[in-house]
């Protein structure tokens, strides 16, 4: 059996595949955003739709790189408790 780092490391193992968001805040704020994208994309022309859609792509794709650091920092921070505990 692999560990689980080699598990990560060879993609077996995927984290982010087993989150299931079920907070409900989370759920109303998704939902609003939905439609505010909706009504603001209707309300453009053709020319500031696709600006607007270029922001949106940008937006998330440095919202996933931030993600990426916040998962590795709580990684290290996980090891840095763990040696924490192991001094005594």
């Amino acid at each position: 059996m692999n560990s689980i780092i080699e598990e990560i490391y060879y993609g077996s193992a995927n984290p982010s595949e087993f989150i299931n968001v079920t907070n409900e805040d989370y759920n109303t704020l998704s939902a609003d955003v939905s439609d505010l994208r909706k009504r603001l994309s209707e309300s453009f022309n053709e020319e500031t739709k696709i600006t607007f859609l270029n922001f949106l792509d940008k937006h998330c794709e440095k919202h996933s790189v931030e993600k990426c650091c916040k998962f590795i920092e709580g990684f290290r921070l996980g090891a840095k408790i763990m040696l924490d505990v192991m001094k005594d």
